[in-house]
């Protein structure tokens, strides 16, 4: 493979398809144009940071589908179920259990009426120093999300780009590098320029492309499959299983629910959750938010038939890990022309820039609002604190273009993310529920939880622990036996069977992982040593006399994931009980934001209305679902009790369909 410059890069890009190029110059001058206008509408810090608190249900829709839909959605869920089978769609599908939550989050964040999620820790622990920890956390973090999007992205055009006769010879890192530029430089231009405004504008824009995106390549790879006769034939029927066996998949039920614990026990404190305060009211916010989520999860199941088609399509040993779509648009859609890789690769880009816009700006206002006005600059303009907003914002997603070059692996990228959340999750899921959570509790759960489950972890890979023979095993292969199988091409094209329709048996193999360490490395004279991070959860249950070696893959990752959500929980519940509450005035302050409706009347009869609150709250007490505990949990309204109902029916009915699909498949 030869090594390209940049600039001839760029001169072979214009040697894809007339339509394809005009497809993507329209796009990108849309993209740029719609940040130029946002631009001129920011008049101040409020306006470019949450933009002006003024969206509606259909523009929150939007921007939430934008935000929550990264390119890492597609390619990663076709990769896994093509890898897997059906239970792969569990990597992304998993988030439809939450969908109550989300109902419930919108109406809570919103009433907080924050401007970033920082404004939290300062009002509710009186603690400015839990503040600025977490807005050093949110840049980190907003920088390890978007990395994630721009690995896939980049991936799968690369894989889209590699297999153009024009791109024949070019290395893949070139490539890569290419994606990674023009995107960077994109997402720069409108997203610094127009804050939120732009992002939520380009979101509505760049939702359409998502959409298009999710269901292009299904009708025309199901002909080429040959309707449902061919795909039957096709795939076997254990790869249709909803959930994988517990002997040989990552995707059983319990690791599954485990993972729906793990997102829960940090969601409350996800960066980015202020976002809802665009919203112009409580409603719009919650309407808008489940609208968009419950669009993201058809497309999820449109990614997941993507994966099951490319099994019938393609051969495992042709497609490099994260390019299963890429490759089935060349496959599918090269030869029509039409315009439509340029499609493919706007949506692939869209897909990641609209969550990476919204990212970076609720990361500018996080660092600007908490960190830089109160501590460098305390008295200055507006204008001021934009200017200063863009330059973190671009800080942020200069960083996440650099993890994203180094790191390279789309699912560790994405666990990180979800363990990031515990060090701050319980802190904000007490703080919003208990009155006796308090300062000195979370900041105790913040520094053991960062200690405990990243700090020793890491630093134990390079003691002489990481070499004890003791913590280098790795868990056992499981097998499964599966008789009496109809032989289908994708048997053949395995080795199992010498042709299509032979009765045949064989035993799958499970995974095998390092069981006390997350990785395992090999030096250069064979010797093996721990890597990535200590399992410490693992260690403990070991030392209880928990035969952890004799466990499955799926059951050592959930064991480890109950230690990891069930520590700092402890830690936060316990300090608490042992520390003093905050005070009684501040309690009330925060509680009435939180019992206080937000209606779309102006700001000035909502901060009046909230006055009112917290001077009478004692006479909220009846509203609170447990009035003579510390516990301050609303009763909720018809508005709110119903449409929880709906929303979990709606995800019942959903779950069903999935359920539905997999019956159909195997016929």
């Amino acid at each position: 493979m030869e090594t390209a410059s940049l600039s001839n890069m760029i001169v072979l890009a214009f040697a894809l398809d007339p339509l394809d190029i005009v497809v993507l110059a329209t796009y990108f001058a849309v993209v740029v144009l719609a940040g130029i206008w946002s631009m001129r509408r920011v008049r101040n810090a409020e306006d470019y940071f949450i933009g002006g608190r003024r969206f509606g249900k259909f523009f929150m829709a939007f921007t939430n589908f934008g935000a929550t839909v990264s390119s890492d959605g597609p390619i990663l869920v076709a990769d896994q179920t093509f890898r897997s089978g059906f239970s792969g769609i569990w990597i992304n599908l998993f988030w439809i259990i939450l969908t109550p939550y989300t109902w419930m989050r919108a109406l809570w964040f919103r009433r907080l009426r924050y401007v970033t999620d920082a404004d939290f820790f300062e009002d509710r622990y009186e603690s400015r120093t839990l503040a600025t920890m977490f807005s050093v956390f949110a840049a980190v973090y907003f920088s390890v999300l978007i990395s994630v999007g721009l690995t896939a992205m980049g991936d799968s055009i690369v894989g889209i780009l590699s297999l153009h006769d024009s791109f024949q010879g070019v290395d893949s890192h070139s490539l890569f590098l290419l994606v990674l530029c023009v995107t960077v430089t994109l997402t720069l231009v409108y997203g610094v320029c127009g804050g939120l405004t732009a992002a939520i504008i380009t979101d509505f824009i760049q939702s359409l492309f998502m959409i298009f995106l999710s269901v292009v390549l299904i009708p025309l790879a199901y002909v080429q499959c040959s309707g449902m006769a061919g795909i039957r034939q096709s795939i076997p029927d254990h790869l249709w299983d909803m959930f994988g066996s517990a002997q040989a998949s990552a995707y059983t039920w319990y690791s599954v629910i485990a993972l729906v614990f793990l997102a829960l026990a940090g969601l409350s404190a996800t960066p980015g959750n202020m976002l809802v305060n665009a919203a112009k009211d409580e409603r719009s916010a919650q309407i808008g938010v489940v609208v968009g989520l419950f669009v993201k999860r058809f497309c999820t199941l449109a990614w997941a038939i993507v994966g099951l088609l490319a099994i019938v399509l393609l051969h495992q040993s042709e497609v490099a890990k994260n390019q299963v779509y890429g490759v089935m648009t060349m496959r599918i859609l090269a030869p029509l022309g039409l315009g439509l890789i340029g499609l493919v690769i706007a949506g692939l880009l869209g897909a990641l820039m609209s969550t990476a816009d919204t990212m970076m700006v609720a990361a500018g206002a996080t660092v600007t609002q908490n960190i830089y006005k109160p501590f460098l600059a305390p008295a200055r303009s507006d204008r001021h604190y934009v200017r200063v907003g863009r330059v973190v914002s671009a800080i942020v997603i200069l960083l996440a273009a650099c993890i994203a070059l180094n790191m390279r692996d789309v699912l560790e990228q994405f666990k990180l993310t979800l363990s990031l959340q515990l060090v701050f999750g319980p802190v904000v899921w007490l703080g919003m529920f208990w009155r006796r959570a308090n300062a000195k509790a979370a900041m105790a759960t913040v520094v053991l939880s960062a200690i405990v489950l990243f700090v020793v972890p890491k630093l134990v890979c390079y003691t002489s622990l990481a070499t004890d023979p003791r913590y280098l095993v790795e868990t056992r292969k499981a097998q499964v036996t599966y008789r009496s199988q109809v032989a289908t091409p994708y048997d053949v094209q395995r080795g199992l069977a010498s042709r299509v329709g032979e009765t045949f048996s064989f035993t799958e193999e499970g995974p095998s992982v390092p069981v006390y360490f997350t990785a395992l490395q090999i030096d250069e004279k064979g010797r093996a040593s721990g890597a990535g991070f200590l399992r410490i959860g693992i260690v403990l249950f070991s030392m209880m006399g928990v035969p952890v070696g004799q466990f499955s893959v799926a059951a050592l990752n959930t064991l480890d994931v109950v230690f990891s959500i069930v520590f700092p929980f402890v830690v936060m519940y316990a300090v608490s009980r042992m520390t003093r509450p905050q005070s009684k005035q501040q309690l009330n302050r925060f509680f009435a934001r939180m019992l206080t409706p937000v209606t779309s009347k102006s700001q000035t009869e909502d901060r009046e209305k909230l006055a009112h609150n917290i001077e009478r709250f004692d006479e909220m007490r009846s509203r609170h679902l447990f009035p003579n505990s510390d516990w301050v949990i609303e009763k909720p309204d018809k508005f709110t009790g119903y449409g929880l109902l709906i929303v979990c029916g709606i995800a019942a009915l959903f779950i069903g369909l999935v359920w539905f699909i997999t019956v159909i498949g195997r016929g």
